[in-house]
């Protein structure tokens, strides 16, 4: 599909642990009509719906947003 690896964009809390503060839940999803998966933050949900990617939604954990400062985890 011209895919290429892009490198790690990050690492997220297990889905059944805890929500820490500042994070937010990632989810996959499945676009049937473009046979493509997509991993996304919950703040984009709604748009993600709206392009289609509304079959076999998985809840994958939890991340902090790609923006501002990161906390130093330990």
């Amino acid at each position: 599909m011209g895919y290429l690896y892009d490198g790690i964009e990050g690492f997220i809390y297990p889905p059944d642990g805890p929500q820490h503060a500042g994070t937010e839940a990632i989810y996959r999803s499945y676009h049937p009509a473009r046979l493509d998966y997509a991993v996304y933050p919950a703040s984009l949900y709604g748009n993600m719906m709206l392009e289609g990617y509304s079959a076999n939604l998985v809840h994958l954990g939890w991340a902090y947003p790609n923006n501002g400062p990161r906390p130093v985890i330990q």
